[in-house]
């Protein structure tokens, strides 16, 4: 991950944003010393097309000189001879303040730390050379997108360094040796150029024809379009500006930018100590590791959510501090892979998290899986098989494991005991509780005469031990054969459901008095009732009667009546399927919320 920053892989992408940060941020200062005269097309409209003669250079030294401006810098190349080169070479010797531009071979980076190049690309004539206040070379090195954003302020040449013309006429102008001038370099030896605007929008621009035509005016008396008193004391910068022509480059504010605006701008940058500085790639890569670092952590610590938030104020706030660095401070630090780099790690992280989750559900579904036989090992696989009763049983917990619970005890004297229970919550929690309540149920049943007393002995264990806050709603039913008699007992579960034969309506039975079991101790209540052949009972848990539709209807206990008096002649068995199919058809396939059991029993 931090191999494409050191290595600086998609430089492409960070130079565009740095080109966005030049263009969001306000004008930076403009040296009020600096002019510049533009031959421009309104200028070769009315001299002739470029180059033009030298003669023009000439008078345009002399009027200079004679409105006193400061330094005359010129950014144009005269390395052929003309038969106009006296009257320049005079005027240069006359002003005694020109400066004069050439270009070297593209030069390249070496160990002493100075771009170093073997040839002279186009050198003055000797006559300049001479008289010339100085001369520098005007190289400028476009990025790998062509872009022109950097320039060697010295270059060595043959054993000796050369200055940038920008850089020797700010010493001129500043009064100081070019080697006591120093600014922030690049690890290609290079400075980052401020560019202080665009081109219309910066600096005081002059055109070269109309400089020529005021002083002409001037000197019969007349005024011209231009005030020349404005030159004095000017670094004046003379170019070439012309479109269609040849020295337009790319720059990060404009597509077509005069070359001679590059060296105003280097110019400027040293007058009015305004630099740019990138950090070395050991501290973008300290950035990258910290925010790395403090984005592994909150994405591994907290709930996707939460991570997600973080991840898109990071690259935001790191935006919005990049710029302000670049504005305020001159500072550009890398942006486009640090924001790539958070946002990729951050899904991998993601994923990672997804995986492990998905990892640790499979273990834990298996475990479940485990924990449903084992429920299901404390529950009868099969009712009991008896001659005067016909019993069947289903249960279908909302999740793997369930709250809901059910038994039947052989007792003695023949018979037969029936219990139906649902404990609070679901889940793993409700099964353990339940594991626990069919446990104690078959000791009390077993040893207790009637409903009443198993009852109160199975609550009264239960709420000795409760730590879990949970409790348990439960129906105890006895059936004897041999007074047919019904006996039961209710600890606040829902009313056991019984259809007479020969009724059309159901009866529900109740006790007057019977909480929950597990949450205080206390006696309940034992009603009877007699039944006789073709009676059905049936008993169930709130899961049936609470079972949603996708209308967020319940069943309720109306459907359930009319659908065991509907499919009453179907058996045990066959009423049970039939009361089944009918919440399944009424649910629609809308999610099971709750554990459902269903017993059914007919006396034969």
């Amino acid at each position: 991950m931090l191999a494409p920053s050191y290595f600086r892989v998609f430089e492409d992408f960070e130079l565009a944003t740095l080109d966005l940060r030049f263009s969001v941020r306000p004008q930076q200062p403009q040296h009020k010393d600096i002019a510049i005269i533009e031959i421009a097309n309104d200028t070769l409209e009315k001299i002739g097309r470029w180059p033009i003669k030298r003669n023009w250079h000439a008078a345009m030294i002399d009027v200079l000189s004679a409105c006193g401006a400061k330094i005359i810098i010129y950014d144009t190349l005269f390395t052929e001879e003309s038969s106009e080169d006296a009257l320049l070479i005079e005027s240069t010797r006359k002003a005694g303040n020109v400066y004069y531009g050439f270009s070297f071979e593209a030069p390249k980076k070496r160990k002493t730390g100075i771009p170093e190049t073997e040839e002279i690309d186009s050198f003055l004539i000797s006559g300049l050379i001479k008289h010339s206040r100085g001369y520098g070379f005007i190289n400028v090195i476009p990025d790998r997108d062509g872009k022109t954003r950097r320039a060697p302020l010295r270059i060595k040449y043959k054993d000796k360094i050369y200055p940038h013309l920008a850089l020797l006429a700010a010493g001129e102008y500043l009064g100081k040796e070019v080697n006591e001038i120093t600014a922030p370099l690049d690890e290609d030896s290079l400075t980052l150029i401020n560019f202080a605007g665009k081109w219309e929008d910066s600096f005081m621009h002059y055109s070269f024809i109309d400089i020529l035509k005021s002083y002409s005016l001037l000197a019969e008396g007349q005024t011209g379009t231009i005030n020349l008193n404005e030159l004095r004391n000017k670094v004046c910068f003379i170019g070439l500006t012309a479109t269609g022509t040849h020295d337009l480059n790319p720059i990060p504010l404009e597509e077509r930018y005069p070359g001679l605006g590059i060296h105003i701008n280097l110019f400027n940058t040293i007058v009015t100590d305004n630099f740019l500085a990138r950090p070395d790639r050991f501290v973008n890569l300290f950035i990258l590791v910290v925010l790395s670092l403090l984005t592994v952590f909150v994405t591994l610590k907290t709930r996707p959510l939460i991570s997600s938030i973080f991840i898109a104020s990071t690259i935001s706030l790191f935006i919005i501090l990049s710029a302000a660095l670049f504005i305020f401070l001159g500072i550009w630090i890398d942006v486009f892979y640090p924001i790539i780099a958070l946002f990729l790690l951050y899904l991998a992280i993601t994923f990672y998290k997804y995986v492990s989750e998905m990892q640790k559900r499979q273990l834990i579904e298996k475990e479940l899986e485990v924990a449903t036989k084992i429920q299901e090992s404390f529950l009868p696989e099969n009712p009991p098989e008896q001659n005067q009763i016909d019993i069947a049983a289903k249960m279908s917990p909302a999740k793997q494991v369930g709250g809901d619970l059910y038994d039947f005890v052989e007792l003695q004297d023949g018979r037969t005991g029936i219990m139906i229970g649902d404990v609070s919550g679901k889940g793993v929690p409700a099964a353990l509780y339940m594991a626990r309540a069919v446990s104690l149920f078959r000791l009390f049943s077993k040893t207790s005469p009637d409903t009443k007393e198993a009852v109160t002995r199975l609550n009264d264990t239960l709420s000795d031990e409760s730590k879990a806050n949970l409790f348990v709603t439960l129906a105890y039913l006895i059936f004897d054969t041999r007074k047919n008699l019904l006996t039961f007992s209710s600890g606040g579960h829902l009313p056991t459901i019984l259809l007479k034969k020969g009724e059309d309506v159901c009866r529900l039975l109740d006790v007057k008095k019977g909480m929950p079991l597990g949450l205080m101790s206390g006696e309940y209540d034992q009603e009877s009732v007699s039944v006789s052949s073709g009676d059905i009972i049936i008993l169930y848990t709130d899961g049936v009667s609470e079972a949603m539709s996708r209308r967020r209807e319940e069943f309720g206990e109306e459907r359930l009546t009319k659908a065991i008096i509907k499919n009453r002649e179907l058996g045990s068995r066959g009423l049970l399927e039939a009361l089944d199919s009918e919440i399944s058809k009424f649910a629609k396939g809308a999610p099971q919320h709750d554990d459902i059991t269903l017993i059914v029993a007919e006396i034969k």
